[in-house]
């Protein structure tokens, strides 16, 4: 399928990264809300999933950056390290590295980094998602065949 919008978790990469890093921590999904995951998974799980995500993979730089949202979503404290290399995978992203800074992934990338400097355990940050669903009904209200 590919990807529907700019944002971080608008693709089905970073869903299937998602999946992947959820089945790694226990999350379970709950249809339609998807998956479901606490603080308390990450931090356990946190040496599986760091070592997860240290292999080499294909676009491994989205894996990182879908680790930060649900990092963020559920507050979870994390290391000067592991922040570092989830900034690091943000300012590696293909797509926006090809697109150019100033391009509409550029602007989630710039977003999504000033979030994961800012995050602080316990603080939950919401995080703009848009599934593919959301998108199509918004262009068939602007008239898109």
């Amino acid at each position: 399928m590919g990807w529907w919008s700019e944002t971080i978790m608008g693709g089905d990469t970073p869903l299937d990264y998602m999946g992947m890093l959820c089945d790694l921590i226990g999350a379970k999904y709950v249809s339609p809300k998807g998956f479901r995951y606490t603080r308390k998974q990450i931090e356990t799980h946190m040496p599986k999933v760091l070592a997860w995500l240290n292999k080499p993979r294909y676009e491994n730089e989205i894996a990182w950056q879908v680790f930060g949202v649900m990092v963020m979503e559920t507050g979870a404290k994390i290391s000067v390290e592991t922040r570092a290399k989830i900034i690091q995978a943000a300012k590696a992203d293909t797509w926006m590295t090809e697109d150019g800074t100033h391009s509409s992934r550029g602007h989630h990338i710039r977003a999504f980094i000033k979030a994961i400097k800012a995050h602080k355990a316990g603080q939950k940050t919401k995080s703009t998602r848009e599934d593919l669903f959301q998108v199509l009904d918004e262009l068939l209200a602007q008239g898109a065949r």
